[in-house]
């Protein structure tokens, strides 16, 4: 009787196990929230990321509208180029609003 229970509680948590990982792999990410996910990674608060998000969005206005699509759906080289303008768009940003941050450095 143990056994089978032992048996019976390891299929159910592989289901389980299996059943999220299938979740993870088929969330996909906007660029947007890749952008946003970078801003935060190197020190600013999910406000700080949304007005340079929002700053970015505007000065990319006529190159770039697309923030709502999958990340994977562009190129290396074009999503570098985003990070790119993102990161300068963060670096102005920072100089007008928060020159004395602690991350600055890691968007000069």
């Amino acid at each position: 009787m143990c056994v089978c229970m032992f048996v019976l509680c390891s299929y159910i948590v592989g289901i389980i196990y299996h059943t999220q990982q299938d979740v993870i792999n088929n969330i996909k990410m906007t660029v947007q929230t890749e952008m946003t996910n970078y801003l935060i990674a190197n020190g600013m608060s999910d406000n700080q990321a949304g007005s340079v998000i929002t700053e970015t969005k505007k000065e990319m206005s006529g190159t770039f509208n697309n923030w709502d699509s999958q990340i994977d759906a562009y190129s290396g080289q074009l999503q570098n180029l985003i990070k790119i303008s993102v990161k300068q768009t963060a670096l102005d940003w920072l100089n007008k609003n928060k020159p004395m941050a602690w991350f600055k450095p890691m968007f000069e």
